[in-house]
């Protein structure tokens, strides 16, 4: 047996250490800080858009350093960029269960927590796939992907923890578990095949190889697709963050409760999984713009129901529309990302995304807050959110077709 694992191509176990950090991520972060979000602002008072602002911030920051990350790992590798990220996410849990202040949350949010989550998960762990796949490429990342999904079936985990050692002490265990899981996986993260003799998809380096794009930052920054995929990722996000962050709190106040809370989140996490691989495999053969496209319909028809849902059986029907949807959309916005501008800067590319896609997730969360504050309810976001989900969908008719292949230059 462990002749046959030894044979399995490193590209493979790359994808399985990525996919294990990111549920690391998507289980104590992107699902599961939510849970610390609830009990924190009831603790202090604030209100929600108050709270809603440290995130948004966060996104504020992510267009002012995203550039420079995505040049960082595509010139040092996602590795080293890595072993900083983590770390500085790791003192970011420890220093939010000391937070005695709305501005010490957000100075532990913005400067810690989310700047370590940008450096040490997901960027530079989708840069590392993409670079060790072309052929397999959308079935990859699906994969890697999925580990938001399996992040979110502990979330009531997660929420347990909070419950039983409240909020502050949660923080400190979830930092340790941090440290001591990921740390030791980012060793084994590598950038680029051909540094091993190599060529995407397991191939020798002298092999033939698929023919792919490899455009420069500069020339990508001078084609349309890039500013329209860019405005339109941007679009889908401002939903989707405000949704990750507020699904929980829509959860309790609709009367369904914490546990029940929490279990949604990970039904959604596990949903979102079918739509990570399903999609991917669906855009393969009918073309990404048009599973795209049907994305964004069942995104806006998951916020409407959503906005009239008052029992699980309405809850039941959002996370059957927006799970696969959300999932799904996720990862083809990498591979179109890939497929439009290859390999060479993809990390650097998605970086100059940051600043144009912020434009929408800087308003998504601290919006649906501010909403919920002045009315009561989340129903006038989630409408918005609907109609901004046409919007995205009208850019997609101005998208052009995929760029010629093109030799980068300097």
């Amino acid at each position: 047996m462990f002749g046959r694992l030894a044979q399995v191509w490193y590209g493979w176990w790359l994808v399985g250490i990525t996919t294990t950090l990111i549920a690391l991520q998507s289980a104590v972060y992107v699902f599961g800080f939510g849970v610390f979000f609830a009990p924190m602002v009831a603790d202090f008072g604030w209100s929600r858009a108050a709270a809603s602002g440290a995130i948004s911030l966060a996104r504020l920051e992510g267009a002012l350093t995203g550039p420079l990350e995505g040049w960082l790992i595509d010139r040092h590798g996602p590795r080293r960029i890595m072993l900083i990220g983590v770390p500085l996410f790791v003192v970011g849990w420890i220093a939010l269960s000391r937070v005695d202040s709305l501005l010490a949350y957000y100075l532990v949010y913005v400067v810690l927590l989310s700047l370590g989550s940008s450096l040490g998960f997901f960027n530079a762990c989708s840069t590392a796939v993409a670079n060790w796949f072309v052929r397999r490429r959308s079935l990859a990342l699906g994969i890697m992907s999925c580990g938001i999904g399996i992040g979110a079936l502990f979330v009531p985990g997660v929420s347990a923890l909070v419950e039983s050692l409240g909020w502050r002490q949660a923080a400190v265990l979830v930092g340790a578990i941090v440290l001591c899981v990921a740390i030791p996986l980012v060793w084994l993260v590598r950038h680029r095949p051909e540094r091993y003799g190599l060529a995407p998809d397991g191939v020798v380096a002298t092999a033939a190889r698929p023919e792919e794009p490899t455009l420069t930052a500069r020339q990508a920054l001078r084609s349309a697709a890039f500013w329209i995929l860019a405005v339109s990722f941007g679009i889908r996000i401002m939903a989707t963050t405000a949704i990750s962050l507020h699904f929980i709190p829509l959860m309790i106040d609709i009367g369904l409760g914490t546990a029940t809370a929490a279990w949604a989140t990970a039904v959604l996490g596990v949903v979102s999984i079918v739509g990570r691989l399903a999609m991917g495999a669906l855009a393969d053969r009918i073309g990404q713009r048009t599973v795209y496209a049907g994305g964004l319909v069942a995104l806006a028809a998951s916020f409407i129901v959503l906005a009239g849902a008052d029992s699980l059986p309405l809850i039941a029907i959002f996370l059957a529309l927006y799970g696969p949807a959300y999932g799904g959309l996720a990862t083809l916005m990498l591979s179109i990302r890939a497929d439009y501008f290859g390999r060479q800067s993809f990390a650097t590319i998605g970086g100059l995304m940051t600043p144009v896609m912020t434009i929408g997730t800087l308003t998504g969360p601290i919006f649906a807050g501010w909403v919920f504050d002045t009315s009561g309810s989340y129903r006038g976001a989630l409408h918005a959110f609907a109609g901004a989900m046409v919007l995205a969908l009208v850019l997609l008719r101005f998208l052009p077709a995929r760029p010629a292949f093109a030799q980068a230059h300097v």
